[in-house]
């Protein structure tokens, strides 16, 4: 949804610009996330370590595989440093990718939902 993606990206503009370093929970379930929204998130967090607060993180319910992957696999990377739990139920992740985010993630100490 292209309503969806320019919330994110405004989303994505005010990390870069610092206004939410205490931000500790984000929910997206039910928004409509797309790869283009998820990456200008991470892209964010990555270029300006904002975001570093972020404990808990939901992308649930937007059945969007490819994006909730993407999402997946920098969780594991570590670009939110304080993370805990991530939600991506209902995402459309295929089966075998889920068990293998899940195992690196919980190598980190987060938890996949």
């Amino acid at each position: 949804d292209g309503m969806a993606n320019d919330s994110l990206k405004s989303l994505a503009n005010a990390v870069e610009n610092g206004a939410l370093p205490q931000l500790e929970r984000l929910h997206l379930c039910l928004v409509g996330v797309d790869v283009d929204g998820v990456q200008a998130i991470i892209s964010a967090a990555e270029n300006h370590g904002s975001l570093a607060n972020l404990a808990i993180l939901d992308i649930g319910n937007n059945r969007n595989a490819e994006a909730a992957t993407v999402l997946g696999e920098a969780v594991v990377r570590g670009v939110f440093p304080r993370l805990h739990t991530v939600y991506l139920k209902t995402t459309g992740i295929e089966p075998r990718t889920w068990f293998e985010l899940k195992q690196q993630a919980l190598q980190n100490n987060i938890d996949v939902m």
